[in-house]
């Protein structure tokens, strides 16, 4: 269970988007790939596939995971 009063710096959508993601807390279910500030920090950075590097990477799991 999370506090969303005090998350964890892991937990907070900053760290996990990679940008400042605003009043976020669940909510809606959403494709990333439609999303517009999602699309406007990554699509110059590579995408979705450059995302999901960067929650891996984020997440310590290794780069030939089979969990993909």
């Amino acid at each position: 269970m999370i506090n969303w009063q005090d998350p964890p710096s892991s937990a907070r959508a900053d760290e996990v988007f990679g940008y400042s993601v605003k009043a976020y807390q669940g909510g809606d279910v959403m494709l990333l790939e439609t999303m517009p500030t999602f699309q406007q920090h990554w699509q110059d950075q590579g995408g979705l596939p450059a995302f999901q590097e960067h929650v891996r990477s984020m997440l310590k799991l290794p780069e030939n995971s089979d969990n993909r």
